[in-house]
């Protein structure tokens, strides 16, 4: 690859990791909002978890959780009533 395709790839990762960053914001916004029901803020809580593993799979050169392995963490409520995460979720990516 020439120097012009490695900056046009750096700049789509770039962009891609801002949206990723924009999509996390606005789903921690979503958690916080009250009334819409536990099914609504358990796909918040994993689309959130699928957000984070994406940022790092695309940041990082380091191999991260499949999305099986993603879908995984989340069991369901004891009471029965929508999901929640098995273990506790990070709470913040790393910018860079």
């Amino acid at each position: 690859m020439n120097s012009e395709e490695l900056k046009a790839i750096e700049s789509q990762r770039q962009e891609l990791l801002d949206r990723l960053n924009a999509a996390e914001s606005a789903l921690r916004d979503g958690l916080h909002k009250h009334g819409f029901g536990s099914t609504a803020h358990a796909h918040m809580e994993r689309a959130l978890a699928h957000v984070r593993e994406a940022y790092i799979a695309i940041n990082e050169a380091k191999p991260v959780r499949s999305v099986q392995q993603t879908h995984g963490r989340f069991e369901p409520h004891p009471a029965g009533h929508g999901e929640r995460p098995a273990r506790p979720l990070p709470t913040h990516l790393i910018y860079v």
